[in-house]
């Protein structure tokens, strides 16, 4: 006997979960009935429930249940569209088939409406169902920049907000969980208790959390509604960190002091990681390098102003135990021509071997900072590092 559906009470939240689970359950009871009014019994075949229910994805296992499928006897057939599933797993009978989605060309992730079609000796049946691709784990990076603070100079006892933009550099979409933190070298409770991380409209986020397509950016603030008393002359850093599955990215550390201008990063600069040099050792923002030993970073810069460029390197937070050396043609100054940029910009590859001792802070974070000469604005780079 099938479970009855729950009861729900006056002022109850009716979820998008409880209709689908009406819906699922009404169209169940359509098909069986459907089955009796047809004669469903003797040999006539019949499909009379998919388990699970759907939506469904390519490289999924689905149990078609009914009866009459021949499958002793070699005659079971599955369609989807025009798409033959043509291993019917050991778990299969005459009453249930067990097999994987194959592949079927024209799905789309917003799902598309496929025939199933399943056939005998003599009979076939059709059901529509909806189907996704395939899911493959997540992959790429999350990267995240900051853009502005608000006020530009921030004041003790006065709210202060600093805005990041997130963009995605993942296979698929994901669901990227944010978090935030203070680094100052005292009363840093007082600092972090008050932390929000609101959208872009300034709206608290909660959870903190957003929704990012492959290739999608969001802009996010991270406000602190009072800044602590007596914090003027105060050096802090701000961080906005996001994470989905096994991937993470970070803002890295960037710095503030209460009551003098913050400068606005430098929109003319751009600075994007090259995974293909570190051996395997960067994933996303970590970059991961053994105990004693070093790895290569590489940094893709894109340039659209001539002028002279200085490069600092950092270690962050106080971290110890890691260098940042410069590699094979990087220097910490060079010179961008007016011709170099002719064409709208320039690409210059920046190549550092990033060591940690064996007893290596970890996990810490490095800074790669590029400057125009005589601009107060600058570029920052920030990575995560994690000694193995």
């Amino acid at each position: 006997m099938t479970n009855p559906l729950s009861h729900v009470s006056p002022g109850d939240i009716i979820s998008a979960a409880d209709w689908n689970l009406l819906i699922d359950s009404l169209n169940d009871a359509l098909v069986r009935l459907d089955a009796l009014e047809t004669g469903g019994g003797g040999t006539a075949l019949a499909v009379d429930q998919l388990l699970p229910p759907g939506p469904y994805r390519i490289g999924d296992t689905l149990q078609i249940v009914g009866r009459n499928f021949q499958f002793a006897a070699g005659a079971a057939r599955v369609f989807f569209n025009a798409q033959q599933a043509f291993t019917l797993t050991s778990n299969s009978t005459d009453s249930k088939l067990e097999l994987v989605i194959p592949t079927v060309a024209g799905v789309l992730e917003s799902g598309t409406n496929v025939d199933l079609v399943v056939m005998n000796q003599a009979q076939q049946v059709t059901r529509q169902i909806v189907l996704r691709p395939r899911l493959n784990p997540l992959q790429g990076n999350i990267t995240i920049g900051w853009q502005s603070v608000t006020p530009q100079t921030v004041l003790a006892g006065q709210p202060v907000t600093f805005l990041y933009r997130v963009t995605s550099g993942t296979n698929n979409a994901a669901t990227w969980a944010l978090t935030a933190q203070v680094n100052v070298a005292s009363n840093a409770a007082a600092w972090n208790s008050q932390l929000q991380i609101c959208d872009a409209q300034g709206n608290v986020l909660n959870p903190a959390q957003i929704n990012l397509q492959p290739g999608q950016q969001m802009d996010v603030q991270v406000r602190i509604p009072s800044v602590p008393a007596g914090s003027n002359g105060t050096s802090f850093g701000v961080t906005l960190n996001a994470g989905s599955a096994n991937i993470s990215g970070s803002s890295g550390i960037n710095q503030f002091v209460v009551g003098t201008p913050t400068p606005p990063p430098d929109a003319t600069i751009t600075m994007d990681t090259v995974p293909a040099y570190s051996m395997g050792a960067l994933s996303g923002n970590t970059l991961t390098v053994p105990g004693g030993q070093s790895r290569l970073l590489v940094l893709n810069t894109t340039l659209t102003v001539p002028g002279t460029y200085n490069v600092t390197r950092a270690v962050l937070g106080g971290a110890t135990g890691w260098t940042i050396n410069l590699d094979s043609g990087t220097t910490d100054s060079f010179v961008i021509t007016a011709a170099d940029v002719s064409g709208g910009s320039t690409a210059r590859l920046l190549r550092y071997s990033v060591a940690a001792t064996a007893g290596a802070s970890t996990p810490a974070q490095i800074e790669i900072r590029l400057q125009r000469q005589g601009n107060s604005s600058y570029y920052a780079k920030a990575l995560n590092t994690v000694r193995s």
